[in-house]
């Protein structure tokens, strides 16, 4: 072929090129990548954005880091001077008893013999001139032999030079270690003591209590003192159960009713018709409701304390128990949480006992309890209405709820969240369960589902920095809305989304895209996290909660019947709200059961809930 014909080709390849460029050309829509060119502009200084405030969120930590560790070294200073001071009284007590004792046993040393020899050695005549002796002995004259450059001693020179020593050597050290590792909290400890009580009962038995020294013997001092160690003994009273049985009687007189003797008497019966005092009563509670220990377990443990007791009888004692605290605490519980302005919500599957009105058998049936956690009151409560999950179940908490509250995706908080704060309650979505559609969708398109997972991540570290500084609602408000954080990170991501909506989901699997559709329908109330600085990314806590409910039917297997789960949503929501406001639960329940004993219908009980109560 002749390089003619070859570039005649060639001429024709490139036209068929050309042509072929043309019509893709002709098929880019140039909205399409001008749209595409923008978003990817704005993403860019989004994360530049997010990075420049990452840095300041970093040198704000390090600051907070640097004023910890001044405050520490401060602190270890001022615990160190103060055992130096300790250490230079005893020294001069000890100094002073030292004088004392060397002035006794050289009494004779400055009778009036010593006195002619000093006077011959001075060349001085044997006057006595008791005041100038005297003045040149102590050395703080200036006349006779009294040398001006001898030592003074002055404990507050001594004490002033120490405190310069100390204040020195604290100093160099800081900057060492600023040096060394800037970055880093530096903690230094200088209090090594080794006292520490475990107990809230501590008895400390002194020496003299136990200990009388006999003739010719002497402790071992220093400093002056005597040298004491501690030695540490914890003694576990075993626990002891009694039975009382008092005898009773009718008295009659001619002028006045019969009375029963026992009305006299001041008995520890807090909860009517239950044999149990206030110690086994909130021991048996504890070990059923905080520590999941089964029925028949708690009968064991009891029967090797010297109780005898059925696990049926047992069962009954206490539910009789929770029903009359819960008569009495229910209404004012419930009233309470509905006044806070933001809650986190959750339901959890259980089986409960239903006995069918036809056969008159009992069945397990799969049943709901709801958990409402109100974070800034402090207050929890379980909801078991019939173990349904419908609407109906929860309506009447929402409907008339003015906050924000936190859930998962299920549609009955969908349906009763309003749109406006003046229509009732506005629902924030979980970031967590939107995370988890895209972590599902990892095998199938790792890059797209990454890149979202990454962007929450940056949501969770904001909210993270936000906790390690302290801020308050109000200041992580604030902090959400700044340049480059949670509020633009989270326009990036809907822009994301509406831009895969768009496309109508072109090139993404079946895993993806149900990932996609899914934030993009939680995203509108996710935004809610935007308006409300008490407003949390997650539900998290919530869930949290419910585990305890789990624990508990691992033990128990299930819950034998409707009003058994009343009573343990009672109990769960006790003992969840003593852990939230970091109470006993075994002492809250003694407060509350020596409360109630007693109480009238008009006593408001709003103080004695965990969230108002100190113990």
């Amino acid at each position: 072929m002749s390089t003619e014909e070859q570039l005649q080709i060639a001429l024709m390849q490139i036209a068929e090129l050309r042509d072929m460029n043309a019509r893709l050309e002709r098929q880019i829509d140039p909205d399409r990548e001008k749209f595409m060119r923008e978003m990817y502009e704005k993403e860019v200084r989004r994360t530049e954005d997010y990075y420049k405030k990452m840095l300041e969120d970093m040198r704000e930590e390090h600051a907070l880091a640097l004023k910890t560790m001044e405050k520490n070294l401060s602190e270890s200073y001022s615990s160190q001077l103060k055992e130096l001071k300790e250490m230079i009284a005893a020294l001069h007590l000890a100094l002073n008893g030292s004088k004392n004792r060397e002035k006794l046993s050289r009494g004779k040393r400055f009778g009036r013999h010593s006195e002619k020899i000093d006077a011959i050695v001075n060349k001085e005549t044997d006057s006595d001139d008791r005041e100038d002796e005297k003045d040149r002995f102590d050395g703080s004259g200036t006349s006779g032999t009294a040398s001006s450059d001898m030592p003074v001693d002055n404990p507050r020179l001594d004490e002033r030079k120490k405190e310069d020593d100390q204040k020195a050597f604290i100093a160099k050290l800081q900057k060492k270690f600023r040096k060394m590792y800037p970055d880093a909290k530096v903690e230094v400890r200088v209090d090594y003591g080794k006292r520490h009580d475990y107990t809230e009962n501590t008895i400390v038995h002194p020496l003299s209590e136990y200990f009388t020294l006999k003739e010719g013997e002497y402790f071992v001092t220093r400093n002056g003192q005597i040298d004491i160690s501690r030695i540490k003994v914890i003694i576990m009273h075993p626990a002891r159960i009694e039975e009382h049985i008092y005898e009773t009687a009718t008295v009659r007189s001619a002028d006045r009713a019969d009375y029963r003797t026992s009305s006299i008497l001041n008995l520890d019966h807090p909860v009517p018709g239950c044999t149990f005092g206030t110690d086994m009563l909130s021991y048996a509670l504890l070990e059923k409701y905080c520590y999941n220990v089964p029925f028949d377990q708690i009968v064991v443990k009891l029967r090797h304390l010297g109780f005898r007791i059925s696990k049926s009888t047992l069962g009954d004692i206490l539910h009789r128990a929770i029903e009359w605290l819960r008569e009495r605490m229910s209404e004012t519980w419930s009233k309470a949480i509905r006044l806070a302005k933001y809650w986190m919500m959750d339901e959890t599957p259980l089986l409960v006992g239903i006995i069918d009105n036809t056969t008159g058998e009992k069945s397990y049936r799969k049943k709901y309890m709801w958990v409402v956690r109100a974070n800034v009151m402090k207050l929890v409560w379980f909801v078991y209405e019939n173990g349904s999950r419908g609407l109906k179940a929860i309506e009447s908490y929402l409907k008339d709820y003015v906050g924000f509250f936190t859930t998962d995706g299920y549609v009955v908080y969908k349906v009763l969240s309003g749109k406006d704060i003046m229509e009732g309650p506005r629902r924030s979505s979980c970031l967590v369960h939107i995370r988890r559609v895209f972590i599902e969708a990892l095998g199938e398109d790792q890059e797209r589902a990454m890149w979202f997972i990454e962007e929450i991540g940056k949501l969770f570290a904001i909210e993270y920095h936000c906790k390690k500084m302290g801020m308050t609602a109000d200041e992580r408000y604030i902090e959400r809305l700044r340049k480059g954080s949670t509020a633009d990170i989270m326009a990036g991501i809907e822009e994301r989304l509406l831009m895969y909506q768009g496309l109508e989901y072109a090139g993404c699997g079946e895993l993806m895209t149900k990932a996609l559709k899914y934030a993009l329908a939680e995203w509108q109330d996710m935004k809610h996290v935007l308006e409300n600085g008490n407003v949390e990314l997650s539900n998290n806590l919530a869930e949290q909660m419910c585990k305890h409910i789990k624990m508990n039917l691992k033990t128990a297997s299930n819950i034998g019947s409707e009003s058994s789960a009343l009573d343990n949503a009672f109990m769960f929501s006790l003992i969840e709200s003593c852990k939230l406001n970091g109470l006993s639960p075994e002492k809250y329940i003694r407060f509350l059961l020596d409360k109630l004993k007693g109480s009238d219908e008009q006593m408001d009980k709003t103080t004695l809930l965990p969230c108002y109560c100190s113990l």
